[in-house]
């Protein structure tokens, strides 16, 4: 929307008849299509209009779809094109790049990504004429038995979900994190849902706390120093403990909810954490305060059917499919809506933003020993540290960076290393520049995204 209107174009969502509120398929990939195609589309739009329109599609022998198109007005594409921006590299004609830049792979990414949702991506359009760019996604559900969504498009603005009454929550949750801005994170999230938190640093802390007193809920982070997640699970399942674990961890690589299950948590949560996913897994295994009766059956019953609903709002990181992302080409240090849509809290958000300047000046320290010592086990490491605590504080061009780091630490690139790590020193000056301002939050409320010409032009920034 910011996008559209700094190019003065109608942007729409438009929702049809008879959607459901919900539907069972993986969020992240269908988000990242539906990311590619709106950028696209107003990338390639002077004036007019972007809309989105979504419909039902029932009649198909596999079950209902959700139909998207993402329809605009701009150059259009000719037919004899429809199929080639369809490959990788490849735009329409050589001075479509010269005028519009990027690396024409979009378009083969969001292809492969509707296919593994199990859809087909289509395009109707003429030279001059606009584009309409569709595909459809099994709903996964039976939509008859589904609510009707809440169809205001505003409504994610006003936030009016956070008007309605937390519900309070008795218990004793265990959170295993090793990064002090995500354990705060947590605690404070956690806290305000009414809920008594125990903060274990590490896999081998979280084994020894969780042997000495009894918790009601342990949040696992899986990707920790030393021992980790999964082995921290294991030994905790094998000494009979059966308090219910919920796998935190910033991949979300097809087959990890198995791994999961395989060492023995009861459900999986993607980072960043978001207030909603969240409190939809407190719901399942813990009790409202003041309920005459509460049973806990939920995780009895996903351990026993072995399935996981997996709600993930992470960049997917499957093998084979690429992980180009827009955040890294975009101009944008800091995206304050979708901050304050994911944790839903200007007081938290205060309150998280001193414990990641200073922890990250210190984590950063330890990723250039890092990169100097061509030690790609602990570059993997800090890096991912880094993008888990930037991506918390709506830094995302930050995390995006640092996951490439942390990319090429995994797959031991370290011919890749100093570049990425110069853009990534750079992207911390700007956000750290601009998080030290006094009134950094009402610049950001009142800005909704802080980029590099903002930051630059003084706008944000006082001398």
């Amino acid at each position: 929307r910011p996008q559209a209107q700094r190019k003065k174009l109608k942007f729409r969502v438009s929702p049809g008849k008879g959607l459901p509120a919900r539907i069972r398929t993986d969020p992240t990939r269908l988000r990242q299509c539906l990311l590619n195609l709106v950028s696209n589309a107003i990338k390639f739009t002077e004036k007019g209009h972007v809309y989105v329109n979504v419909a039902l599609e029932t009649g198909n022998d596999n079950g209902p779809y959700i139909r998207f198109d993402v329809e605009d007005t701009g150059i259009g594409i000719r037919c004899e094109d429809h199929q080639r921006i369809f490959e990788s590299f490849t735009q329409a004609d050589g001075s479509t790049a010269r005028k519009y830049g990027g690396t024409g792979l979009g378009l083969a990414i969001t292809r492969r990504l509707v296919e593994l949702l199990g859809g087909r991506l289509t395009v109707t359009s003429e030279e001059g004429q606009g584009s309409v760019f569709s595909f459809a996604v099994p709903a996964g559900v039976d939509t008859r038995e589904q609510p009707s969504p809440d169809v205001d498009e505003g409504a994610h603005q006003t936030h009016s979900a956070e008007k309605k009454a937390q519900p309070k929550f008795s218990g004793h949750v265990l959170v295993a994190e090793d990064v002090k801005t995500n354990q705060m994170l947590a605690k404070a999230m956690l806290s305000r849902m009414g809920l008594d938190v125990t903060i274990a640093a590490d896999g081998n802390d979280a084994v020894q706390k969780a042997r000495a007193h009894d918790f009601d809920l342990i949040l696992m982070d899986i990707q920790m120093p030393g021992m980790d997640g999964y082995q921290a699970t294991r030994t905790l399942r094998k000494e009979g403990i059966k308090t219910p674990i919920v796998a935190v961890t910033a991949h979300a690589m097809k087959g990890d909810d198995q791994k999961c299950i395989e060492a023995g948590c009861d459900d999986y949560l993607a980072k960043p954490l978001d207030r909603r996913r969240l409190l939809e897994k407190i719901q399942k295994y813990l009790c409202v305060k003041d309920e005459a009766a509460c049973q806990n059956t939920e995780a009895a019953k996903l351990k026993e059917n072995g399935t996981l609903e997996i709600s993930c709002n992470h960049a997917p990181e499957e093998s084979g499919v690429s992980q180009t992302s827009e955040a890294a080409d975009s101009t944008e240090i800091l995206n304050w809506n979708e901050l304050i849509n994911r944790l839903g809290d200007e007081e938290l958000i205060r309150d998280i933003v001193p414990i990641f300047l200073n922890d990250n000046k210190e984590r950063i320290e330890r990723l250039t020993e890092a990169v100097e010592g061509g030690d790609s086990k602990m570059l993997k490491l800090y890096a991912h540290a880094v993008k888990g605590a930037a991506r918390n504080i709506g830094a995302i061009r930050l995390s995006d960076i640092a996951h490439r780091l942390e990319c090429s630490g995994r797959e031991d690139d370290l011919e890749a290393v100093p570049s990425l790590f110069d853009a990534l020193k750079t992207e911390v000056e700007k956000v750290v520049a601009f998080l030290s301002l006094e009134d950094w939050i009402e610049i950001a409320k009142r800005e909704k995204v802080i980029t590099d010409d903002k930051l630059n032009a003084g706008i944000t920034c006082r001398c």
